[in-house]
């Protein structure tokens, strides 16, 4: 396993399956109540608006379609501002596909080491990822993943419950 514990293979990033809400109706059609470990319902990427995945390149990773899931130009940054500079505002350096990483193999503690060892486990895991799914791919798996707090996961609950419409 290492000392960044086991990384999931190709096998396992290929089958990436999402935990959804499972809906309980009543015998005449109306939803009663739904069941979840996270509130979240996936949606195939063709289906996610085109400025929904424009808006998140945009604000989360805009060099995303030039790199193979690591930024060196952001982490370069982000290092400069906030470890030189002492400015923490600039937000973070993992991209898209980290994120994406992050998102469906949650960090480990490893004690003092819990910070690098779980960024380099995310820049691996991005690179297979990226490997393995288009970047279209890719955006739509962070899409339906993300958490938008209140116990909401994935752009479909979120427009649901924040607009009242479908993504």
């Amino acid at each position: 396993a290492g000392l960044f514990g086991k990384l999931p293979d190709y096998q396992t990033i290929k089958n990436i399956r999402n935990n959804t809400a499972s809906a309980v109706y009543s015998s005449d059609g109306q939803m009663i109540g739904k069941y979840y470990v996270q509130n979240r319902l996936t949606i195939n990427n063709e289906n996610i608006s085109q400025h929904v995945k424009n808006a998140l390149v945009a604000t989360e990773d805009s060099r995303f379609f030039e790199h193979k899931g690591l930024d060196i130009i952001s982490i370069g940054r982000v290092f400069l501002k906030s470890i030189v500079m002492h400015d923490t505002r600039q937000g973070g350096g993992s991209t898209i596909s980290q994120q994406l990483a992050k998102n469906l193999f949650p960090r480990r503690d490893y004690g003092i080491l819990s910070f690098p060892v779980n960024k380099t486990r995310e820049i691996f895991i991005a690179a297979r990822l990226e490997k393995q799914f288009t970047k279209e791919e890719i955006i739509g798996l962070y899409l339906n993943t993300v958490p938008f707090g209140e116990d909401i996961y994935g752009i479909e609950v979120a427009a649901n419950r924040f607009f009242g419409k479908a993504s």
